[in-house]
């Protein structure tokens, strides 16, 4: 995927998967998402995209299908990236933990990697968006 792609662009690529309201169109469409979140080297734009497209998405055996899918795994992969020292991306932590928010997470999902911690460790960012919005992921837990 070119480096200098546009949300539009990445967005009108993805449009046979997507449902009217931009969501994932059903569970059969989850693997070839999972794969595009897969490709190397992912810009932050498609991976803005690929977040708004799972956060739009509503239907429950969707959700599952994501999360048993690898989808956890690469949130989880992606919300580590985003908290490097000094090269936090707050705006894009917070669209992460929005999505994780409305996931259907289980304790044996939170066993696997680490954002239970990354999101307590969030908790007490400097940056108030961020440290709200992770207060209100473990609420919701």
């Amino acid at each position: 995927m070119a480096t200098d792609v546009t949300p539009e662009k990445y967005l009108e690529d993805l449009t046979p998967l997507l449902g009217q309201t931009g969501c994932i169109k059903s569970a059969h469409e989850v693997d070839k998402i999972i794969i595009r979140m897969q490709e190397p080297n992912l810009m932050l734009v498609p991976r803005v995209v690929l977040v708004d497209v799972v956060r739009a998405t509503k239907a429950p055996s969707t959700l599952e299908k994501f999360m048993s899918s690898g989808g956890w795994v690469i949130l989880n992969a992606w919300l580590e990236n985003s908290m490097k020292k000094g090269e936090e991306n707050f705006p894009f932590i917070v669209c992460l933990l929005e999505v994780l928010r409305k996931l259907p997470v289980t304790v044996e999902y939170l066993q696997k990697g680490n954002i239970g911690k990354l999101v307590k460790q969030l908790k007490k960012a400097e940056n108030e968006a961020t440290s709200t919005a992770a207060s209100n992921l473990l609420k919701g837990w």
